[in-house]
């Protein structure tokens, strides 16, 4: 699966024809998509970091302070985005079993990734705009947690 196909596809959530489609992706272009969104997220960021160089600290060059932030800083944001979205698929588990419904976890972590395009896209308009408020900074959590509801939702419930 291509990456254009994987984005198109997300943003149709939770549309039941994007939804299966989008289960037939496999783990490696899932997690591919994932960095892509990281990259997408915090390439700003990492942006400023390289032009605020000057203030780099006493004893360090500019390069290692380049490498560091293209390696390490990379790698940071890359373990934060597995864990968190770990931690949203259990969450998304935690709804599954509140509405009835048998999802595996495996399952609700991709769907997690997925629907996580819109959250980005909106966060990225937010600091986009310096919009940097804390309860405005909580919006695409709140769309992330309506969006996997719906998804989740389309699902039949368990057979007694």
């Amino acid at each position: 699966m291509n990456l254009v196909f994987i984005l198109k596809k997300s943003l149709l959530l939770p549309k039941k024809e994007a939804l299966f489609q989008l289960n037939r992706v496999n783990m490696k272009d899932t997690l591919f998509y994932m960095v892509c969104l990281m990259i997408l997220l915090f390439f700003p960021e990492v942006i400023k970091m390289i032009m605020n160089g000057d203030q780099v600290s006493e004893g360090l060059s500019y390069s290692t302070y380049i490498i560091q932030i293209l390696v390490l800083y990379s790698l940071l944001i890359l373990f934060m985005a597995v864990t968190g979205i770990s931690i949203l698929a259990f969450f998304s588990l935690i709804i599954a079993k509140l509405v009835k419904r048998k999802l595996a976890y495996h399952y609700l972590w991709k769907i997690t990734v997925y629907a996580a395009t819109y959250p980005v896209l909106i966060y990225m308009v937010l600091k986009l705009f310096q919009i940097d408020y804390v309860v405005v900074n909580q919006f695409p959590l709140i769309v992330l947690f309506l969006l996997i509801y719906k998804i989740i939702l389309i699902y039949p419930k368990r057979s007694s």
